[in-house]
């Protein structure tokens, strides 16, 4: 599962066209099955990838330690991990940095590969190693590939979470003049190099998806902020396209789905409920007729910034067609948080 750092499906697409054509993103489309209406539940990066792994919604802002403090519980909480981990496949979480995610880190990994600033300090001969913020002391994601493809090889059954570095700060895609997807089509393409001449392409499913939409100011009435990819690749399958709406709390059961071969049973939602970055006080919606609903739920004054029809894609098309209403959406938030810190996790 190979996470990217803000990518929206509508860059993926518009950056992927300005490619090679032999070049994942564009070869690979005809063995992909695509869901096209994905959007992210939780706006930044930590509770993003919580809420891909434990099926369920964070109700809270990712960074702040009043709010880090309400749910860093779940890391103790059944997750797909534990799914795996019963179905006897080793558990491996990767990051080309020497620092370590809260929380995501502290889920039942078998094994954490990330970098010591040793490893950082040899590799910049060969690397682009950086140290954009005094947290974050990183190389470009390539130095782990042969990492990722000897782990695969040396074990049986794993299960590999990969959050990449690369976007994470502008200095990446500022040195090496690359935009964000075509370092990620060739990082992959080099993972798939590795994977077939270790002969191990043919029993391996790679996932790509995003930790987040759009965080930048100014996006946030725009469908296409909210909007993520999500592809399963695998040699053998032919192109598919699901255009149900999905949130990313529903990517533990269509990653269970892809990966044992079932046909999707998983039912598309009316709504999608999401989280604002940390300190934005915004939650909201996404409704399957295309509706965006962006609320700043401030405690004493929670009101609507945002809530009409998108029509092709971020073009405002009119009132909203569905009837789910602004204070359902608020009410909705606190009943749920409500239960998330009683310790009755709900999932979906």
């Amino acid at each position: 599962v190979l996470v990217m750092e803000q990518i929206t499906l509508a860059q993926l697409r518009e950056d992927s066209r300005a490619l090679p054509h032999d070049t994942f993103f564009n070869r690979e489309e005809e063995h992909s099955h695509e869901y096209n209406n994905f959007f992210a539940a939780d706006m930044d990066s930590r509770t993003g990838m919580l809420a891909l792994l434990g099926g369920r919604l964070i109700p809270f802002e990712a960074y702040s330690d009043e709010d880090v403090d309400q749910y860093s519980f779940v890391s103790g909480k059944p997750s797909l991990l534990n799914i795996v981990k019963n179905r006897n496949y080793r558990t491996v979480y990767s990051a080309s940095e020497t620092e370590r995610e809260l929380v995501v880190t502290d889920l039942p990994w078998d094994q954490i590969y990330t970098l010591t600033h040793e490893e950082v300090d040899q590799a910049r001969s060969k690397y682009l190693c950086i140290n954009p913020y005094e947290f974050e002391h990183s190389c470009e994601d390539k130095i782990m590939v042969s990492r990722l493809v000897n782990d695969v090889v040396k074990h049986d059954r794993v299960f590999l979470f990969y959050e990449f570095i690369f976007g994470h700060a502008s200095e990446y895609i500022d040195i090496q003049k690359k935009t964000a997807v075509q370092y990620y089509s060739e990082f992959i393409d080099d993972l798939i190099s590795g994977l077939r001449k270790a002969h191990e392409l043919d029993q391996t499913l790679i996932v790509v998806t995003s930790d987040h939409g759009i965080r930048d100011h100014g996006y946030e009435s725009w469908l296409s902020t909210y909007r993520i990819p999500l592809l399963f690749y695998h040699p053998s399958f032919k192109k598919q396209v699901h255009p149900e709406l999905h949130s990313q709390i529903d990517f533990r059961d269509i990653f269970l789905e892809e990966s044992s071969g079932r046909p999707s049973s998983l039912k598309a939602r009316k709504f999608a409920v999401f989280m604002g970055t940390t300190t934005s006080s915004i939650v909201g919606a996404i409704t399957d007729q295309g509706d965006v609903m962006v609320l700043k739920n401030r405690k004493w004054l929670p009101y609507v910034m945002f809530n009409k029809n998108a029509d092709e894609e971020d073009a405002p098309g009119g009132p909203p067609k569905s009837d789910l209403k602004p204070g359902a959406v608020v009410r909705y938030i606190q009943d749920y948080r409500a239960k998330f810190l009683s310790g009755n996790l709900p999932a979906h």
